[in-house]
C-alpha cells in the first residue's frame, strides 16, 4: 500500500506525463482526497523530500524572504525535492526535481476547487528560476501563468459544455487555454 506521499508523487509524475503525452490524467489514477493532505490544505511553504517519503511544513507564513531562504538551503544536486507554496487550501504552486543530471526540474500549479492542473511550458534549469516562479505566484499577478500549460481534468465534452455555460465564469487564463484546446481538437 502506498503512503500518502508516494501516492502524491505518483499522481504528480503521472500529471506531468499526461501533459507531455496527451493522455487523460484521470484514466489510471483514482481521485485523491486532497482535503486530508496537509501539503494541499495548510497555507504555507512545504517541503516534500526523498521522492515523496518526507514531508515538512517549513513555514505557515509565505514571503519572498522565506521562499528564498528555504529553497536555497537545499542540496538540489544530491537530492530530489518538491517545494510547495499553498496560498489557500487546494491552491498551490509546486516546483521540484533535482539538478542531479537525471531528473531535471519542473513547476506545477494546482487549483483543486476548479479541477485545474498546469505544468510549466519550459522547465526551469536553476534554483533561482524556481524561486522566481514561486515569487511571481505569491505576488498574485498573472506573470507565472504565461509560462504554464494547462491540463484540464475534464473530458473534451465537459470542457466544451463548461465553455458554453454561464454558471460560473472561468478566469481569463483558463478561458484562453481552454479555447486553444477546443481549437486544437477541432471542436
Amino acid at each position: 500500500m502506498l503512503s500518502a506521499m508516494e501516492s502524491k508523487l505518483k499522481k504528480f509524475m503521472f500529471g506531468i506525463f499526461a501533459a507531455l503525452f496527451g493522455i487523460n490524467a484521470n484514466a489510471q489514477i483514482e481521485p485523491a482526497d486532497w482535503t486530508v493532505d496537509p501539503t494541499e490544505t495548510t497555507i504555507g511553504v512545504h517541503l516534500i523530500s526523498d521522492y515523496g517519503n518526507g514531508q515538512t511544513l517549513l513555514s505557515k507564513e509565505i514571503s519572498n524572504k522565506i521562499i528564498a531562504t528555504e529553497i536555497n538551503k537545499l542540496d538540489w544536486v544530491s537530492n530530489f525535492y518538491q517545494f510547495v507554496v499553498v496560498s489557500e487550501p487546494g491552491v498551490s504552486m509546486e516546483v521540484g526535481g533535482s539538478l542531479n543530471g537525471i531528473d531535471g526540474l519542473s513547476a506545477m500549479y494546482r487549483n483543486r476547487h476548479n479541477r485545474i492542473d498546469a505544468v510549466i511550458n519550459e522547465a526551469p534549469e536553476t534554483v533561482l528560476q524556481m524561486q522566481n516562479i514561486l515569487e511571481d505566484f505569491i505576488l498574485g499577478n498573472d506573470l507565472w501563468q504565461k509560462n504554464m500549460i494547462l491540463i484540464l481534468k475534464h473530458t473534451e465534452k465537459a470542457l466544451n459544455k463548461r465553455l458554453q455555460s454561464d454558471l460560473r465564469p472561468l478566469s481569463p487564463f483558463v478561458q484562453r487555454a481552454a479555447q486553444k484546446v477546443t481549437v486544437a481538437s477541432g471542436s
